[in-house]
């Protein structure tokens, strides 16, 4: 019998890198909605791909309230912050996403002092216990990747729309040479300046896969440190041990959130309703439901728009 399935989306990572990644498109109006767009072609393509039988979409709530925050004050510090107009134009798209979702009858799932890493991170590893599924979680949040299992596969979306490219163990083993799990390990070695997590100062990628791939775990590194060389990374590692055991903290996913919701409600219906539908050729994507809805409407009639053929 085929195994149920278990779509879990990482919400801002697909809106943030839909508002960048894809060209301007603007409704009839000529208001841009590229995140809109970008957005409901990766949710488009992932259910219609996967043919789940749950559906979250978790997003992330204001950095100040999480909990890493209170362990390290300059967590995602360093990002760069939007200009007043290009923050406008996010918010009012997000909130535009959220309102397609809710005419899918998909959940948005939040909690304060998390973020959305932590939630997917949980429904994840509770898939296959109560919801009898694999889970699928699609983002481009590398450090997703730990959460890796035989049940749980984390799929890097195409760009385009198409299908996404889903890692699974033997795939992360293959590329990283240690286990999913000890992925925090290295990370807290490494560090993560896109997250402004330290790791190890002046140690990068190779050395810290070096060390994980002969000794596991950072708690293993440090219990046979003298045996460690050359003594520059001793040093290294003697000296930075505390923001290390930091970054171990920071970058660990938590799997064990109550998030306090029925599993009926994260059922997909695979139910499209006219009102999203007609909310999306308000928006003017023709291409989208051409591609996904032409057997429920009228095709739309083409338009000489080359901001539109974006796929």
């Amino acid at each position: 019998m085929q195994q149920n399935k278990f779509l879990l989306i990482d919400g801002h990572d697909h809106l943030h890198r839909s508002f960048y990644a894809f060209p301007d498109t603007l409704t009839h109006n000529g208001e841009p909605v590229n995140a809109v767009y970008g957005f409901c072609s990766l949710l488009l393509s992932a259910l219609n791909t996967l043919n789940p039988q749950y559906v979250a979409i978790a997003f992330d709530l204001s950095r100040k309230d999480l909990k890493r925050t209170a362990l390290f004050e300059g967590y995602k510090a360093t990002r760069p912050k939007m200009d007043t107009e290009l923050r406008e134009s996010f918010i009012r798209q997000e909130n535009e996403v959220k309102e397609l979702l809710k005419l899918l009858n998909i959940p948005i799932v939040t909690q304060i002092g998390f973020e959305a890493d932590d939630i997917i991170g949980s429904f994840a590893k509770q898939a296959f216990s109560n919801f009898d599924s694999d889970a699928y979680i699609h983002t481009n949040d590398k450090d997703m990747l730990q959460l890796i299992d035989e049940h749980v596969f984390v799929c890097r979306p195409a760009r385009n729309g198409n299908i996404a490219i889903c890692w699974n163990q033997n795939e992360f083993v293959k590329e990283y040479g240690f286990q999913p799990i000890n992925l925090i390990d290295y990370k807290s070695i490494k560090g993560d300046p896109s997250d402004n997590i330290p790791g190890v100062y002046g140690v990068g990628d190779v050395t810290a896969k070096k060390l994980i791939q002969e000794y596991k775990t950072l708690d293993n590194i440090y219990s046979n440190i003298n045996e460690i060389t050359p003594v520059s990374l001793k040093n290294k590692l003697e000296k930075n041990k505390d923001n290390a055991q930091m970054s171990y903290k920071l970058v660990t996913i938590n799997t064990s959130l109550d998030l306090g919701i029925e599993k009926n409600d994260l059922r997909w219906k695979n139910i499209y309703s006219e009102e999203f539908i007609n909310m999306l050729s308000e928006y003017n994507f023709k291409s989208l439901i051409n591609r996904y809805f032409s057997s429920k409407v009228l095709k739309i009639e083409e338009q000489n728009n080359p901001q539109l053929s974006l796929i």
